[in-house]
């Protein structure tokens, strides 16, 4: 396969830009099930047309229906199956196991790609996935390029990766602070995008007020050439929420990387959507110092330094502002003005140059000596759009007195040829120029064509009417052949469900090594660090136990804790699963999946129950209480887990200080937000919030009682 461009498109606008600049791939989502919530230009009645119009252009749509869905919403999500696959869409990408059950019940052809809320991050999550029936996976942000390569190399899986784009700070699908915080779940599309907002970070002594959760955006540029040898075949691009300039220029610049040989390009992306850095591939290599994932001093968009502001006089009841830049300021640009930790943003009305100064008007008022930054240019993103997709098209045109009109119109591999249904007439005074002929069969109407023609005639004459209608018809003929679908027929073989083991147990959650010995109560040992040492001697203590896997594993990590369970006891221990990969273990041991597996549906609990994993800890989020059997997680949850160390974020230093961890380090977002960050260490080190409040849907029974210290 060759290396597929895939661009977000969360506007119509941005569909056909991205086309224009040369996507092979879209990827998009309807009013519901999708992980951007607020990009509503795509409905349940016009996806079949867009969908018919990037398939002109041999561009693929993906449909994201990667949120999670609870038991009721399944005839809604039916529906939604249903109009997609009569629509003609591609693929789907999915994050809910239920979902991708449902679908390839309903539509064995279906083609399934698992997104990257699945966090699949090493060979045997994607070996889990293959198994599922899914195409390709979506990587985690966070998966190796050493990973990237086992996964090539062991499965027959398409590998997508994003390239370009904002990242969360928190591994996909695992951050639960806006659900349990505000009601609005990331894994329903609805993040609040906490994480942007500046905090306090509080570690013994010191306290600094920053933005330190807030991540840099993706640009893997100076690492394409690694990652398509890796094996990656599809280059996804962030940004369904993003104006259509910046998938326009992301676009372009990933295209003319792939066509011309990794040359790097001009950094045009910065005028579109900059914050100021770049993770250019610190997930990548697990040894790289990982300082500028967060950057705690601004989080939102800081595009191009262009100057500073010279004076700012009062003028009327509005301010004029005199700057210093050598680079043009034309109406309709953004600027963003910087003194210290205060900014103010305006838009660019009237623009007078005043002998090497530009002045401009607005109702904030600068500081003077503010650093000026361009957040918009109106002249490149005006350039930008101004490029339409265009098919190139091919008109053969026979014309001969006393003879219908013949027409054969080619385009890509598709052919049409017709006969008017009128007769070309023998002129008698002034016959048609082949220049007019020409000129008429050359207007395309609302046809996204660029026509080529190719006339043979001799002199003859026809109402213009005629001809413009035959032509209609003409280029309407192609376009249907262009768009035609054959829509599929779906099953109606039943869909099974969970069924809920007879007994359940009462779990007690500890990361001590030794704990108190309560009568038939079962541990469940969460250790800090992941050692051979520490879980045997934890089995020392305690001969029955479960052991609690971490969420973020990469393939090092797994082969650590395979090290570790070979010295275990399928009798006597069990283990909590965390990550779709560690479903491996179930072959030989008996496995709870974890919290952060997302259970959110009777439908994706059997689906684990059919790969040996019989009992499951119900998702944090209250949404989906609605899941029959299940434990309860009770006690301080962990809302977010980061493969990043947040002790290098607030010290900007790197492992030789690991001194630091041994310091409580408490992020406090608000009065009543506040997180506790803990180190997780495998291979290497992670880390996880907590948040200290206890979640809303606890239960007195069947609980695994949160006690870790």
């Amino acid at each position: 396969m060759k290396v597929e461009i895939l661009a977000p498109v969360g506007s119509i606008e941005s569909l056909y830009t991205a086309i224009a600049h040369g996507a092979n791939a879209v990827y998009l989502g309807l009013p519901k099930f999708q992980a951007r919530a607020k990009a509503q230009d795509f409905t349940y009645e016009n996806l079949q047309s867009y969908v018919a119009f990037a398939h002109a252009f041999n561009v693929k749509v993906y449909l994201t229906l990667n949120t999670l869905v609870t038991n009721e919403e399944w005839p809604e999500l039916l529906q939604t199956i249903d109009i997609a696959m009569q629509a003609g869409i591609d693929a789907f990408i999915l994050q809910d196991l239920g979902v991708a059950y449902t679908i390839k019940t309903r539509y064995p052809q279906a083609v399934l790609h698992a997104s990257t809320q699945m966090g699949i991050n090493n060979v045997y999550g994607a070996k889990i996935a293959e198994k599922l029936g899914f195409q390709r996976v979506v990587l985690a942000r966070e998966t190796t390029l050493e990973d990237i390569r086992a996964i090539k190399e062991q499965t027959q899986l398409e590998i997508e990766y994003f390239v370009q784009g904002a990242l969360c700070v928190a591994y996909s699908g695992n951050c639960y602070l806006s659900s349990l915080t505000n009601g609005c779940s990331g894994n329903r599309g609805m993040c609040k995008q906490l994480c942007r907002l500046p905090l306090t970070a509080i570690n013994d002594t010191l306290t600094q007020n920053g933005y330190f959760l807030s991540t840099t955006d993706l640009s893997l540029q100076k690492h394409l050439k690694e990652v398509i040898d890796a094996g990656v075949c599809s280059l996804k691009i962030e940004g369904r929420l993003r104006r259509p300039a910046y998938v326009a220029e992301a676009v372009r610049t990933y295209r003319a990387m792939v066509d011309h040989n990794f040359t790097m390009q001009p950094n045009n992306l910065q005028k579109c959507f900059y914050r100021g850095t770049y993770n250019d591939g610190a997930y990548l290599f697990p040894n790289t110092q990982r300082q500028n994932i967060i950057n705690p001093l601004f989080a939102n968009h800081r595009g191009i330094s262009i100057g500073k502001v010279l004076k700012v006089v009062p003028f009327k009841n509005i301010y004029k502002i005199f700057i210093q830049s050598d680079t043009p300021i034309v109406t309709g640009d953004g600027l963003k003005c910087v003194y210290g930790k205060n900014e103010c943003s305006f838009g660019v009305g009237n623009v007078q140059k005043e002998q090497e100064n530009y002045v401009v008007f607005s109702n904030t008022q600068p500081k003077p000596n503010a650093e000026v930054f361009k957040i918009l240019d109106a002249e490149f993103e005006k350039a930008l759009l101004a490029k339409k997709p265009t098919l190139s098209v091919n008109l053969h045109l026979t014309i001969r007195p006393q003879q219908p009109l013949q027409a054969t119109l080619q385009c890509n591999q598709h052919t049409v040829a017709r006969i008017s249904s009128f007769v070309a007439q023998t002129a008698q005074t002034a016959p048609l120029t082949k220049d007019q002929v020409t000129t008429i069969f050359s207007k395309t109407d609302t046809f996204p064509f660029n026509v080529t023609i190719t006339v043979h005639m001799e002199p003859f004459f026809a109402p213009k009417a005629l001809l413009n209608a035959f032509r209609r018809d003409l280029f309407a003929s192609l376009w249907k052949e262009l768009t035609t679908i054959t829509p599929p027929s779906a099953l109606t073989t039943p869909l099974q469900t969970y069924t809920p083991p007879t007994c359940m147990q009462t779990f007690f959650l500890t990361n001590q090594q030794k704990v108190p010995k309560q009568t038939n109560e079962t541990y469940i040992y969460a250790p800090s660090t992941y050692s051979l040492e520490n879980v045997l001697s934890f089995a020392k203590e305690h001969k029955t136990f479960i052991l609690w896997l971490p969420v973020i594993c990469n393939g090092k990590d797994m082969f650590l804790l395979q090290h570790i369970i070979k010295e275990l006891s399928p009798q006597n221990v069990q283990l909590v699963v965390n990550n779709i990969g560690q479903l491996t273990f179930a072959n030989t041991f008996t496995c709870i999946a974890g919290p952060f597996l997302n259970v959110s549906n009777n439908y994706t609990a059997f689906v684990l129950q059919q790969n040996n994993v019989q009992q499951f800890v119900r998702s944090f989020e209250p949404i989906f209480a609605s899941v029959k059997g299940g434990l309860t997680y009770t006690g301080n949850v962990p809302v977010m887990q980061f493969a990043h160390c947040p002790w290098q974020a607030l010290y900007r230093t790197d492992c030789k200080h690991c001194s630091y961890f041994s310091k409580p380090l408490i992020y406090k977002l608000s009065h009543h937000i506040t997180l506790q960050i803990r180190r997780i260490q495998l291979s290497k080190c992670y880390a996880e919030a907590v948040w200290l409040e206890a979640p809303k849907n606890s239960s007195k029974n069947d609980n695994i009682i949160d006690i870790r210290t």
